[in-house]
Parts: C-alpha cells; structure tokens; sequence
C-alpha cells in the first residue's frame, strides 16, 4: 500500500489530476466469521486502505464474473427460473457429474455374488446409464419439490442462513452455489431412495426374464411420486449408506418386507420361549400359559393374513 501511495503522489499534481486515469483494482477476499482459518488472516484496518486514495473516483464491484444481468432481476424471478438460466447453473452438467458422486456415498452388500467389485462396477454403470434415460422425469420430481418447500424462502435463506463458501467471490456466485447444491440434494435424495428400495436389481430382473417392464415403470413413477424428501435421511461419509441387492427380488421393497418379517417372527418366537420357560419353572399357571400361547398365535396368523403371506 506504501508503495501504491508513492506512485500516485509522484504521478499526480494538481494540474493534471484530472488528465490521467489509474484504474487500480483490489481484490479483498471474503473470510468467513466462523472459519478455523480466521486466525491465519490479518484484519486490513480500511483507514489504510482506502484514505490515501480518497480524493478520486472510487466505484466498488460485486460482480467479476462478467454475468449479464442485474442481480436485482434475479431477486424478482421464482426460483425456478433461476435454474434455467445457465450463466447462474448448468442443470445438465451438475445432473452428470452428480450421479458419479452419489454412488461415492453408497456401499453396494450384494447378497448373491461373489465377485462384488467387478459386479459392482457393472451394476454402477448400467444404473447411471439407466438414470440419464430418465433425467427428465428425476428433474420434474426435483423441481416439484422445489417449488414445494424452497421457492419463498430462497433469497432469505442466502442472507439469513450461513450458505457461504469461502470460494465465493461474490453474489452472483453464492445464488449460483446455491442453487446447485439444492438440486444435488433432492437428486441425491431420489436416487438413493430408488436404491434402498432395491427398484434396480428388480428392473434389471424383469429385463433378463422378460418380464412386464412396464408394470416396473409404473412401480418406479409410484416411488418417485411418493418419495418424502423432507423426512429422507442419508449419510454423507463415503460409502456410508448401505444398499443390499438380491438379484432374484421380483418386486421393490421386498426386501425391506422380508427383514420386516423376519424381525416380527423373531420377537414373536421370542414370546413363545419366554411363555414356555415361565411355565417350565414354575412361575406360570397352566391356565396363563395356555391363554398367552393361544394370544401369541393368534397374533401371529392375523399379521400373516394380514400381509397376505397365508391365506384363510
């Protein structure tokens, strides 16, 4: 800055002031309050930096990017139509590049093969190729939801939460940020909703087997409709969500049912060997044991009938 002081001094008297132009950029980067790494920069004391050149023309600029649109016209559109505006987000390429990273943060159990890396390279690939032939109706679904839960709070959310990134270099970047990481996280969502509901190990079944696709396809619009993204918990770790896949599944959900029951029929057989053990030592009546035995299969053939696992 010292030096910057001298060289205007020396290039500038008060004839010709008005005669020469000095265009002298500084870039100040943004250092989030509540960084590790605030201790690291020396707070830059604005008397130093902006008195010694206070006598001229001094314009302050927001935007380096070189966009082409005033910000407050971006305030005054929905938030959807932010997303199609492509000098702000490339719906197209964040879709390609997140489908890569989404199956960073899966961790593929399959249940019926050996060989799980080369089979799992195989399932990644013919899913992501699955995916793209469907981009359109995962983006409906994404800006369903967008309009749904996001689009009023947008804007405040950038000044009210803590959205920044260092990286930032201005507003136009935060919105632009923004907006991609909101998409990546419905489409991240839907995504690993089709796979914990075991959709692709059917879909490829039904495909080998010639069997109704498009009774599939009508499964897959249900599960895309019905997805609550709110509610929908997944872990960010790498490899952190666990997706098991059986081949021989015939329908989605399947095999969260089969765990379902098979978790219901060990808390029932549970009953049955604490009834039976109760009585055995004497700390039962007959009369009770045989009331709890008669409630306990009961229980049970009503949630079977229930299930449609037997039939009357």
């Amino acid at each position: 800055m010292s030096h910057i002081k001298n060289l205007i001094e020396n290039s500038f008297n008060e004839e010709n002031k008005n005669k020469k132009v000095i265009i002298f950029i500084i870039y100040l980067k943004r250092i989030l309050k509540n960084s590790h790494k605030n201790k690291a920069h020396k707070t830059i004391n604005s008397q130093y930096l902006i008195s010694l050149i206070s006598d001229f023309l001094l314009i302050f600029i927001d935007d380096l990017n070189g966009k082409n649109f005033l910000i407050i016209d971006l305030f005054e559109k929905e938030i959807e139509n932010l997303f199609n505006n492509k000098e702000l987000i490339n719906v197209n390429s964040i879709f390609e590049s997140s489908l890569y990273y989404i199956f960073t943060l899966t961790n593929h159990i399959f249940l019926d093969h050996l060989e799980k890396e080369n089979y799992e390279n195989q399932y990644i690939e013919y899913w992501i190729n699955y995916l793209k032939r469907y981009k359109q109706q995962i983006n409906n679904i994404i800006f369903q939801n967008i309009r749904k839960n996001i689009n009023k709070t947008f804007f405040s959310d950038i000044f009210y939460l803590n959205i920044f990134k260092e990286n930032d270099t201005d507003l136009i970047s935060v919105i632009s940020n923004y907006l991609s990481d909101i998409y990546k996280e419905i489409m991240i969502k839907i995504i690993l909703n089709l796979e914990k509901s075991g959709y692709f190990p059917v879909y490829i079944n039904h495909i080998k087997n010639n069997f109704n696709v498009n009774l599939i396809n009508e499964i897959k619009d249900e599960l895309l409709e019905n997805i609550d993204i709110d509610k929908f918990k997944y872990n960010l770790i790498l490899k952190g969500n666990k997706i098991f896949v059986l081949d021989n599944l015939k329908f989605p959900c399947s095999l969260d049912l089969f765990q379902e029951t098979k978790n219901y029929l060990n808390s029932i057989k549970n009953s049955f060997i604490e009834n039976d053990e109760l009585f055995r030592n004497d700390k039962m009546t007959l009369e009770d044991y045989q009331q709890n035995k008669i409630y306990y299969e009961n229980t049970l053939k009503n949630e079977l009938l229930e299930y449609n696992v037997i039939q009357k």
